[in-house]
């Protein structure tokens, strides 16, 4: 059995909080105009967190690469990688179809009036349903698998070489039709190109490839040198959007996020004797279960948030979801029934 990184298991715990962070939106003005502080505080929690979903697509692509470097069956592996990835989105899809929005929705509807609200929606929109499932967060599992199968492909047929750039290209058209739309190099794309391989495929090469390598305690170091000139280089590169070509500046990636979510995954696959935490990064275990479960309650605490603007509060929502979601997962995960919901 492969031994523990107990500091990436603190990592992910870490960028699972961040997620949070994008989903609860904290200080983003609800009922009354957002003052100077609050707009800069809602863009810095919605940048800041941008290491997240990277890292989980950067370590993905490493432990399947590092099953691959030590004898595993290429199609083999990645058939139990994506049935289990496969298994998590269906069931979700499933439980998101209940009413967790009932905000949402006209109050006059019954219980299974509101569930066929939900189908009806999703069926007027199958772009949607067939890239992100039956919740919005879910598109990280459908991205994964996108990178999972084309990675498995190219490998499968001796293509190896044309990993990174495959990566590399989608990454770029992505960006030209979403970030850099409105540059004079930007690309009119009717899909949103956040969904599907185009940013996830690079990352998850980029694991698989780290994996083919040595690690070593010095990553750290290597990592956090990326960290720092990738948050710095984001910031520049989302305020030259912002104000040069009036993009807006919440984007879910940009150039700039490609270091800063190999530097977060390199500092976590260092194991440094000062990140590993074994009372808290056991918790990491638990991190899918917690992405898959939180944004229930996120929706739950919405129509509180919607009422409420004050500092205590949106710190509160964001830390409330977070522990709501870690207990129900823990709560899951106890039951043989329900454990691979959230493993």
């Amino acid at each position: 059995m492969r031994e523990r990184i107990e500091s990436v298991d603190l990592f992910r715990l870490i960028a699972m909080f961040g997620v949070v962070i994008l989903h609860t939106a904290p200080f983003h003005a609800d009922i009354a105009p957002a003052s100077s502080l609050y707009r800069y505080l809602d863009l810095l929690c919605d940048q800041l967190p941008r290491f997240a979903v990277p890292f989980f697509f950067v370590i993905s692509g490493y432990f399947w690469g590092l099953k691959l470097k030590q004898g595993a069956p290429l199609l083999s592996t990645s058939f139990m990688m994506g049935r289990r990835i496969g298994m998590i989105l269906l069931a979700w899809s499933l439980i998101y179809l209940l009413p967790f929005n009932y905000h949402a929705m006209p109050s006059e509807l019954g219980f299974m009036e509101r569930i066929g609200w939900n189908i009806h929606y999703l069926l007027a929109h199958p772009m949607q349903l067939l890239m992100e499932g039956t919740k919005i967060h879910l598109w990280f599992l459908v991205s994964l698998l996108y990178a999972l199968l084309l990675s498995t492909l190219l490998l499968h047929y001796h293509k190896r070489h044309w990993l990174l750039g495959i990566g590399v290209g989608l990454y770029l058209f992505a960006l030209l039709a979403k970030a850099y739309l409105k540059t004079p190099i930007g690309i009119e794309f009717a899909f949103d190109t956040r969904n599907g391989p185009f940013f996830s495929t690079l990352f998850f090469v980029t694991g698989y490839l780290l994996a083919q390598r040595q690690r070593v305690k010095r990553w750290l170091w290597y990592g956090l040198a990326l960290y720092l000139i990738g948050t710095l280089l984001q910031g520049v590169e989302i305020m030259t959007l912002w104000k040069l070509f009036g993009t807006n500046p919440k984007q879910d990636f940009v150039m700039s996020t490609y270091l800063i979510g190999i530097g977060v995954a390199m500092i976590a696959l260092s194991n440094h004797p000062h990140l590993r935490i074994q009372r808290v990064s056991h918790l990491g275990k638990m991190v899918l279960g917690v992405y898959a479960i939180h944004f229930i309650f996120v929706e739950l605490l919405l129509p509180i948030d919607q009422l409420n603007d004050s500092i205590l509060w949106e710190l509160s929502y964001t830390l409330l979801v977070f522990l709501f979601a870690v207990g129900s997962t823990w709560l899951l995960s106890k039951s043989r029934l329900t454990a691979w919901l959230v493993r």
